[in-house]
């Protein structure tokens, strides 16, 4: 079944309007914000997460992509700036979303347990988005004799 693009405008204006109010999902179970994690990305709204700033083991580097890789069983630390006028909701895949207000900085933990691509977007704002692609965690996967 194809979605078209008026389903999925309807759908993000659902989301925005209950994450506005303080609804989330059911299934969307976020994470303590003091939890640890494997890697830590930081976004910035204002140019559309085409920049991406990650740190990990000390290590901080930026790299620009269309889209972001992460891998099954990872827990990240996604940090989004909001450095644009107006408060904006971000959706995380389709279970979570986060409010952030305008010069707001807020993080959420993600742990990624399945290979299923999803997206982080300002919702309403599809050019405000980037596609996560998973990547398979082998050792999860291995035949085991």
């Amino acid at each position: 079944m194809q979605v078209t693009r008026r389903e999925t405008i309807l759908a993000g204006t659902a989301i925005a309007i209950l994450a506005g109010i303080g609804i989330s999902p059911a299934s969307a179970d976020p994470l303590p914000h003091d939890q640890a994690s494997d890697r830590e990305l930081r976004l910035s709204i204002s140019d559309g997460f085409t920049r991406q700033t990650w740190f990990y083991a000390g290590q901080v580097w930026s790299e620009t992509r269309d889209t972001l890789v992460f891998h099954e069983d990872e827990t990240i630390r996604i940090t989004i700036a909001n450095d644009q006028h107006g408060d904006r909701v971000i959706a995380l895949g389709e279970d979570q979303m986060i409010r952030v207000k305008q010069g707001e900085v807020r993080s959420v933990v993600m742990r990624i347990a399945s290979l299923k691509t999803f997206s982080i977007a300002v919702a309403d704002q599809p050019m405000f988005s980037r596609t996560v692609q998973v990547r398979a965690n082998y050792g999860a996967h291995a035949n085991v004799a």
